[in-house]
């Protein structure tokens, strides 16, 4: 009997969402996703001041597999005209016209630009009249393409960007197929939500709610006999928690989840924060901010399968270094019946 627990318990772990970390190297923020895809953002330089021009968000994704290719796209102030020019420590490495308000560049004129941060310094990007628009501190940058080189099992190969070696990129694995999850489209009308179950529920929770915060149980329809509430319990500065429960038959109960959301702690309760619901494709997410600009923090996306809320996508920042760019820990395929 122990040991058939035991196969279950472990089971059940291996079917459980496993989001990935967020790795900080020098002034980089990196992370690979369940489906090894890897992304990199810049980050402002602790010891930037006030006059330095540094800029964070630069991001670097690299797809898995063999043929697994670079995109780079910079975030830009303004919208600017004309070709762009990437420097790596005074060197212009390439050029291309930015798309609105973002320069982007792909496959293998984004590699060349890997390939000379490796061992540089600084990155800057001229306009097309050679003004500078912003820098790109590299520390760090290396490192973190080394972490992309072994999370993606390319190390020792002819495909690594840091981990170089002779092996032949055949031996590079696939991206692992991504987790499939069958959502189901709300139906039917929200149950009612009077002063009366409002009240006990607010009890129940007991929730540190502010003494002048309007607490309204917002109530989605999920089918017939489900109603989708989420409780106000507790609130900050840009931060508004609200627990998630399944009023059915008259019994509201803890809506349940494969991966808890990482706000929650070790709470008693399912606690999402800033949440919101699509009741058109039943998505529930939560968006929880370190601070108030929103360059650090975590999120998560769910759907609805008719028994649970299924995590359909994670994102994550630990550094509040300016980056917008939160990087993706956790994906899944979503088909809607």
């Amino acid at each position: 009997m122990a040991n058939m627990i035991a196969m279950l318990l472990a089971i059940a772990l291996q079917t459980m969402p496993q989001p990935g970390k967020v790795m900080e190297y020098g002034d980089w923020a990196a992370a690979c996703d369940n489906g090894r895809r890897c992304t990199m953002t810049s980050l402002m330089p602790e010891s930037a001041g006030e006059d330095d021009d540094f800029w964070p968000g630069m991001t670097i994704t690299r797809e898995a597999g063999p043929a697994g290719g670079f995109t780079i796209s910079f975030p830009l102030d303004k919208a600017e005209s004309g070709e762009l020019q990437v420097l790596v420590d005074g060197k212009m490495i390439s050029r291309a016209k930015p798309a609105g308000k973002t320069l982007r560049f792909n496959n293998a004129k984004a590699a060349v630009i890997v390939a000379a941060m490796v061992s540089g310094k600084r990155l800057t990007v001229l306009n097309f009249e050679g003004s500078e628009l912003g820098s790109v501190s590299l520390a760090g940058s290396a490192a973190a393409l080394r972490y992309f080189d072994a999370e993606q099992r390319r190390a020792g190969t002819v495909t690594a960007t840091v981990a170089k070696g002779a092996k032949a990129a055949g031996v590079v694995p696939a991206a692992p197929a991504l987790p499939r999850i069958t959502a189901v489209r709300p139906t039917g009308k929200a149950a009612p939500v009077g002063k009366a179950l409002t009240a006990t529920l607010l009890k129940r929770l007991d929730c540190d709610n502010p003494e002048d915060a309007a607490l309204t149980i917002a109530a989605y329809p999920l089918n017939a006999r489900e109603t989708l509430l989420l409780v106000p319990c507790g609130a900050g500065a840009y931060n508004f928690m609200s627990v998630p429960m399944i009023l059915g038959g008259g019994i509201a109960a803890d809506a349940t989840f494969d991966h808890v959301p990482d706000f929650a702690g070790g709470d008693a309760h399912p606690t999402l924060v800033n949440a919101g619901f699509d009741p058109t494709t039943g998505r529930l997410t939560s968006y929880a901010k370190g601070r108030g600009p929103g360059d650090c923090g975590n999120s998560e996306e769910y759907a609805w399968d008719g028994g649970q809320f299924r995590l359909v996508r994670a994102t994550a920042m630990n550094e509040c270094r300016g980056s917008m760019e939160w990087l993706t820990v956790w994906r899944a395929e979503v088909a809607a019946r």
